[in-house]
């Protein structure tokens, strides 16, 4: 099947990488569903709106700028085209403003080396927040290869695909078509608990204005997603950071090499030093975790 194909530049904040952004997403130890990258390009499928679409990231004409090829079986309107644009823009964080972070930066010597090599980095999410919470209560006591076989059987079989040049991309679904395919998705994933979990998530999901993941105070949506079933702190954190990209707070660094962080920073034998250093990051200590957690060797 032929497909359709809109193209669209969108701007990011600079300082700006893409290259950065390919190299994470090359290392990302996620779901894959089938993307494709490399130093050159982005190719990956999503759903909005029961759309499928498979969108490819190239280098647009400035260093500040992404070209996005949009393809769908179907035509697009403006509207559509403009939703799918949005959700590249959070997906890639282009409009965060890493020149106030990295000002935070000045002093902090073991910071200051490491932005040597991830300068212009801007933080890669979930592609949407939905996706995070499935992956962070699939996770839970599973291991990394079974939640990815998971995640991708979901959406195989209740999300969508989309082919191109012998190659098939899968789409993760939207929480609606969950809560339509209980039955199968019990059957996928094969755990009553993580079913019960999932089945919360959707429902919650399905119910809540998208906008309020960005406007809505800091407290007001980790309370919200706290009071999911099956949503903790790791969980929530998670979804926080990686897939609606707020990152007000940190989980004082959970998941970053602690170890090898407190040696850098010479502060062996003090638990709570992270909790000072991450303190002087304000509203961007979310992202000094994220960039210690993936940029530290």
């Amino acid at each position: 099947m032929d497909l359709e194909t809109k193209s669209a530049l969108l701007r990011a904040k600079p300082p700006f990488d893409l290259l950065q952004s390919f190299r994470f997403i090359e290392r990302f130890h996620g779901p894959r569903f089938g993307m494709e990258c490399d130093d050159q390009h982005h190719r990956r499928a999503g759903i909005i709106d029961d759309t499928i679409f498979l969108v490819n990231i190239t280098a647009g004409p400035s260093t500040d700028e992404i070209r996005c090829d949009i393809s769908t079986r179907t035509k697009i309107d403006r509207t559509m085209v403009a939703k799918i644009t949005q959700q590249i823009t959070d997906y890639l964080s282009l409009e965060d403003d890493l020149g106030e972070f990295y000002s935070l930066a000045k002093g902090d010597k073991v910071f200051e080396d490491l932005l040597k090599k991830s300068y212009g980095y801007h933080q890669v999410r979930f592609f949407t927040p939905f996706e995070a919470a499935a992956w962070s209560i699939i996770t839970q006591r599973f291991p990394v290869e079974r939640s990815r076989t998971i995640m991708e059987r979901i959406a195989t079989e209740i999300g969508g695909s989309i082919d191109l040049d012998g190659h098939t991309f899968l789409a993760f679904p939207e929480a609606h078509n969950i809560l339509k395919n209980l039955d199968r998705l019990h059957i996928i994933v094969t755990n009553k608990r993580k079913t019960e979990y999932l089945t919360a998530a959707a429902e919650a999901f399905d119910k809540v204005d998208q906008e309020f993941f960005k406007k809505g105070s800091y407290s007001e949506v980790l309370g919200w997603l706290k009071g999911i079933k099956g949503i903790g702190d790791w969980s929530a954190s998670l979804i926080l950071i990686r897939g609606m990209g707020r990152v007000e707070q940190t989980t004082t660094a959970r998941s970053i090499p602690k170890e090898r962080a407190m040696k850098d920073y010479h502060i062996e034998g003090d638990p709570d030093a992270l909790k000072r250093i991450a303190s002087r990051y304000g509203n961007y200590q979310g992202l000094w975790e994220h960039y210690l957690l993936y940029w530290m060797d």
